[in-house]
């Protein structure tokens, strides 16, 4: 059994959104095959759990292994959630793995991969060491032919 990659190591996390968005249109494997092992936080798979009975593709975020499941238990990343919640003016659950993934972002120095603009948009105060990038699921195809 290999041990789990440092988070330091990765490159992306992802939010649910994006991971959604690329498993409904078969495109999954695609994130792996640009990035390797994507960093997912913890609130985000916990969001995509309490929904997989109703929309069964997401099961195929939940089994990828190459997907690493990473919490926020730093308590400047906790207080950057909760200050992200208060500017964003909701409460867990809602905007809870865009928060966790901001947090994250900044500590691992990830770029985070959001679909969300209140996500992106709160990641702006942090944004000399949290990169953003929304790509449409196109991007992330193919090559013809292949």
């Amino acid at each position: 059994m290999e041990d789990a990659p440092d988070p330091y190591d990765l490159d992306v996390g992802a939010d649910a959104s994006v991971l959604i968005d690329l498993v409904s249109g078969r495109r999954l494997a695609n994130l792996r095959e640009l990035f390797g092992t994507v960093a997912v936080p913890a609130l985000v798979c916990a969001e995509i759990e309490r929904v997989v009975s109703k929309f069964p593709v997401n099961k195929g975020i939940l089994d990828a292994a190459w997907l690493l499941r990473v919490a926020a238990d730093d308590p400047d990343d906790l207080t950057l959630i909760a200050d992200l919640h208060r500017t964003w003016r909701s409460a867990p659950p809602d905007n809870a793995g865009e928060a966790e993934l901001v947090a994250l972002s900044r500590r691992y120095g990830w770029i985070a991969l959001l679909e969300d603009g209140q996500g992106r948009e709160g990641a702006r105060p942090v944004r000399g060491s949290t990169r953003c990038a929304s790509p449409p699921a196109r991007s992330l195809r193919p090559p013809a032919g292949s």
